[in-house]
């Protein structure tokens, strides 16, 4: 998929854009001293302001969910929780303030998570809006900024510490599970088993985290010099890249990412989100809109027949054996690569012309370890990655 340009759209007295979410056909810009403004981007080429809401602090980062905007700021309160069900009559609900600015949150369940000054991470109770409650806080010696919560854990990206991996099952206490040192870690993404840090200083980092306790980088990108921002979006990851606007890779395999393509924007890219097909960008003092088109990449895959369904194995995880089954739509010819999580190729199970319909090869791999595996089978120009997990 490659970015075009839909639109920018500059704020008023060049504040700031730091953080923007989309719900709906509602963005949601997180602009500074400004406050927050609602815009209606039905019309992406001409959006609609619906809203600015001049909050008492500066206001940072921010997570809309339903009719709740969760948002975190520079000065006290440091966390606001807006109704935002009616834009022209958006109400503040409840506040709640930490020690230390607050830069970005995240909220899962009845818990919003904090990234900050101090502490470094607040676990906050918001069960009633009204009335958040601490519950519980991790400090750590550098700013936090940001966090990201998937079941029980919840990744922190620290600036000058790394990464930080928290087991909040109990909310009360968290505890650290390991730290991946990286220089200046400014941003986060999550997706399964994997870890995508946008560090300030030193580029792209993606971690696996199979094992929480002891994650293993598989990629350092440097092509970037100073990544803000990282942001999954399907098989898609957007780096946020400060003035070289926003880089778009495939991640099918994310030991070995594809760059798609490129996008300069007018300003400097602090944050990046994407829905319903739009690139969202905070671009220092605008907003920026681009809009996926399909790369002449896409355009073979999208017009040719589909060569495959599926491509899994079962079983998955395994231990002596699994078989790996797919099914084409016409005659292709096929391979099917196994790769270790470093990209590396380990084992071809097959290549060759194969007819339509479903097919499927057992794989017994002897002289392996316990790991990640990646299968990728390969049909004419269409390809399915599939994780494979060997347990010993």
């Amino acid at each position: 998929m490659v970015p075009i340009n839909i639109g920018n759209y500059e704020m008023p007295n060049y504040a700031s854009v730091f953080d923007v979410d989309v719900v709906g056909t509602k963005a949601y810009i997180s602009n500074g001293d400004e406050g927050l403004w609602i815009y209606d981007v039905t019309s992406a080429d001409d959006p609609q302001v619906e809203i600015n809401f001049n909050l008492s602090s500066a206001i940072r980062g921010l997570k809309v969910i339903d009719s709740l905007a969760y948002i975190s700021a520079e000065d006290s309160p440091k966390l606001h929780i807006m109704n935002v069900s009616i834009p022209f009559n958006a109400t503040v609900l409840g506040t709640f303030d930490t020690a230390g600015s607050a830069y970005n949150v995240d909220v899962v369940g009845n818990y919003a998570y904090i990234a900050g000054a101090s502490p470094g991470l607040q676990i906050v109770d918001i069960s009633d809006p009204t009335m958040p409650v601490s519950v519980g806080s991790y400090e750590i010696a550098t700013a936090v900024k940001d966090v990201k919560v998937v079941g029980n854990y919840a990744y922190v990206a620290a600036y000058g510490n790394g990464l930080y991996i928290l087991n909040i099952s109990q909310p009360s206490a968290p505890t650290l599970v390991s730290n991946f040192d990286t220089e200046r870690a400014v941003g986060v993404a999550v997706d399964g088993i994997f870890v995508y840090i946008a560090d300030s200083y030193d580029g792209l980092r993606i971690l696996s985290a199979f094992n929480p306790a002891n994650p293993v980088e598989i990629v350092h990108n440097t092509d970037i010099e100073t990544v803000n921002d990282v942001f999954i979006y399907g098989q898609y990851l957007l780096v946020g890249a400060a003035e070289e606007g926003v880089w778009v890779y495939d991640i099918s395999n994310p030991a070995a990412p594809e760059f798609i393509e490129t996008f300069e924007t007018p300003g400097h890219v602090l944050a990046v989100k994407a829905a319903e097909g739009r690139i969202y960008v905070s671009d220092m003092y605008s907003m920026t809109i681009l809009e996926f088109a399909a790369s002449s990449i896409d355009e073979n895959r999208q017009n040719m027949p589909r060569s495959y369904l599926a491509g899994y194995g079962y079983p998955n995880p395994f231990n002596a054996s699994t078989t790996i089954s797919y099914e084409i739509g016409k005659r292709s010819n096929v391979s099917v690569t196994v790769y270790d999580i470093l990209g590396q190729k380990v084992e071809t199970l097959f290549s060759g012309n194969v007819e339509t319909g479903r097919h499927s090869i057992d794989w017994k791999p002897k002289d392996l370890g316990t790991g990640i595996y990646f299968c990728k089978i390969q049909a004419d120009d269409s390809q399915s990655i599939q994780k494979l997990t060997l347990l010993k």
